[in-house]
């Protein structure tokens, strides 16, 4: 649904406008979509529709982008089928695109998630990342307090829709021209344009901010976990799980508990703590990996 924000379904907000501001700089572009409200990308790859318009259409680009909460919640399906995408994009020709999303209104942590896993896959799979999440970030470091979401504290308004469009337009097409300014139904009011020209430096120092993911220095940077900061730091690892993969054994239980980290089908991050959990879905247990033989 990140992907139709500002219009619909049947009608996608955000390739129609990328195609509007393309055309206002003079650039020619086509597309065509496969996209459905809260799936996944394991969920389009079962169903085939999106894989079968990838086998039989021409594309330059492919563009995949997952649920956004996708790399909190279930990071092995994001990266294995993003795999599976990218293999049967590289054989028809094209390149793939990855739709770097951002954090829930109120919630910075998720965006860096989100960044650096994006960031990671991309560097695997040799694949092009649209930054807008890091634009996300940038812009509310810049302006405290202002709104890109709707009041459902995920998706974007008319100005997020606007900078994602800039990102992407940066990402595919080059760096934005100053002659003109691109504007979109969107922002509206007198300060369209003051608002827009605004939004496009954003774009632009994303774009250049994340022009060096793929080196281990910027990959370094793990949000997971809290670098060390004091003379002498004391780490200590236990339960089942913790981001690292170490388990207790025998388990330490067998159930799942709200605000805990269990093993599901795949190593829950320290992050998930830092959730409000009350509603959180988590995988069902898998205990196998914690029981040990002992007398």
């Amino acid at each position: 649904s990140y992907t139709y924000a500002g219009g619909s379904e049947i009608d996608p907000g955000l390739p129609k406008y990328i195609k509007e501001m393309a055309g206002f700089y003079d650039h020619e572009m086509e597309y065509d979509f496969v996209v459905k409200g809260g799936t996944t990308l394991e969920r389009q790859w079962k169903e085939g529709k999106a894989l079968e318009k990838i086998q039989t259409e021409k594309f330059d680009y492919v563009v995949l982008q997952d649920h956004s909460a996708i790399t909190l919640r279930n990071l092995n399906s994001f990266r294995e089928f993003a795999a599976k995408f990218n293999e049967a994009i590289k054989k028809s020709g094209a390149k793939t695109v990855m739709y770097m999303t951002w954090g829930y209104a109120g919630k910075p942590e998720m965006g860096e998630i989100v960044e650096f896993e994006y960031n990671r896959l991309g560097k695997d799979l040799g694949a092009i990342v649209v930054p807008c999440g890091l634009a996300w970030q940038i812009y509310f470091e810049k302006n405290p307090g202002a709104e890109l979401h709707i009041s459902d504290k995920s998706h974007p308004n008319g100005a997020g829709v606007y900078l994602n469009t800039c990102v992407f337009y940066r990402t595919l097409f080059g760096k934005i021209p100053a002659k003109k300014t691109y504007t979109s139904k969107g922002l509206g009011g007198e300060k369209a344009i003051e608002t827009a020209k605004k939004l496009q430096l954003v774009a632009e120092e994303a774009f250049r901010g994340n022009a060096d993911y793929g080196k281990e220095q910027r990959l370094n940077h793990n949000p997971y976990f809290q670098s060390p900061s004091a003379d002498i730091n004391h780490i200590i690892i236990y339960g089942q799980s913790l981001s690292t993969g170490q388990q207790t054994a025998p388990a330490i239980s067998v159930k799942n508990y709200a605000g805990n980290l269990m093993l599901g089908d795949q190593v829950w991050s320290n992050f998930s703590n830092n959730l409000d959990t009350t509603n959180l879905i988590f995988n069902k247990l898998i205990a196998k990996p914690t029981i040990a033989s002992h007398k």
